[in-house]
């Protein structure tokens, strides 16, 4: 995992305070696409939604292997939030669990999926 983590944080040390949330989720799919091998033995299904753009971002690992799904799929775990608050939590402004505590972030389904991925930050 420590090769996917350290090419994650490459990319996100690299955001623009502009950039869409869109593009950082596109990104770290191709982060993920590229790395099975290191991802081997996680399956989960993910969900981003975005409640203030509509924006919805959803794929999932099988084994390690990146698929892209649509917002109807299902998803292990859904994770919900305002661009902004999302934003912070992927440039490490905010912890994943704080964000949950303070309800800027709203988990539905698995919390073991959420800290599995919440790993790769």
């Amino acid at each position: 995992m420590g090769k996917v983590k350290t090419q994650i944080r490459q990319m996100l040390d690299q955001v623009r305070p502009d950039t869409p949330l869109r593009e950082l989720l596109d990104s770290v799919g191709v982060i993920l696409s590229n790395n099975p091998d290191e991802l081997r033995g996680i399956t989960y299904a993910y969900r981003f939604c975005v409640t203030d753009t509509g924006l919805v971002k959803a794929f999932s690992l099988v084994d390690g292997q990146y698929f892209e799904k649509t917002e109807m799929d299902e998803a292990d775990c859904i994770l919900s939030a305002t661009e902004k608050d999302m934003m912070d939590v992927f440039l490490r402004k905010q912890k994943p669990l704080t964000a949950l505590l303070r309800g800027k972030l709203i988990l539905s389904g698995s919390k073991a999926a959420m800290l599995r991925f919440a790993e790769f930050l």
